[in-house]
């Protein structure tokens, strides 16, 4: 079966081939794009950055140029996906709503 990558916040997948594991080095040509199904390039595009790009749809994602394997790509969407930074509490501090 093909592994999938959430590449987006509106869940638009990246499919990988069947045969490459996490350890396996990006290609220039990554996977398709599940909703067009269109092929995903790696494209470079700063010295720094490095984008994913649908040929079908134009979607265009950018990535860390540090990213390299298929795993480490996985992780990257993964830590973009978790919160953070964000504190939300429901108590209410002394001299708090009422002034009191």
């Amino acid at each position: 079966m093909a592994g999938k990558i959430k590449i987006t916040k509106y869940n638009e997948m990246l499919v990988t081939p069947d045969h490459l594991g996490d350890g396996a080095e990006l290609s220039p040509e990554v996977g398709i794009h599940e909703v067009c199904f269109g092929s995903i390039s790696l494209v470079d595009v700063s010295e720094t950055h490095a984008a994913l790009v649908c040929d079908t749809c134009g979607l265009r994602v950018m990535i860390p140029r540090e990213v390299n394997t298929y795993g480490e790509l996985k992780g990257y969407f993964i830590a973009l996906a978790m919160p953070s930074g964000i504190w939300v509490t429901t108590e209410v501090e002394e001299g708090g709503q009422d002034g009191g």
